[in-house]
């Protein structure tokens, strides 16, 4: 379901890594328009366990940004990691992304809905 998503949002901005045919990584975001210009977001980096620390990563998320600067012309990347995780929240900050003020929020929709009652 998860890459069924974005093979129909995103299509043109969604890259495999692949081993003796098997999906090991990927790289996908979508592009949002802001007044600042255009977002890449939502993005996600996933990598199989047993591949990480291979450069992997790397070469999907240069992959993924060199793409949308070149067909987007994008001017912010926006990404989420976990805090309370070293890796790859250590990786993304010196490859310089930085925390925002923005805070991330989340909830259950019916308890959402009870509470807006």
């Amino acid at each position: 379901d998860f890459m069924n998503f974005w093979l129909k949002i995103q299509p043109d901005l969604f890259f495999f890594a692949k081993e003796n045919g098997e999906i090991i990584g990927g790289a996908v975001g979508l592009i949002k328009p802001v007044w600042d210009g255009n977002h890449l977001t939502d993005t996600e980096l996933f990598v199989d366990s047993k591949f990480q620390n291979q450069g992997i990563g790397k070469n999907l998320l240069l992959k993924l940004i060199s793409e949308a600067i070149n067909k987007y012309q994008i001017t912010i990347f926006d990404g989420l990691a976990f805090k309370d995780v070293e890796f790859p929240l250590k990786w993304y900050n010196r490859i310089g992304l930085q925390e925002t003020n923005l805070v991330y929020l989340e909830g259950d929709p019916k308890e959402i809905l009870e509470n807006l009652k």
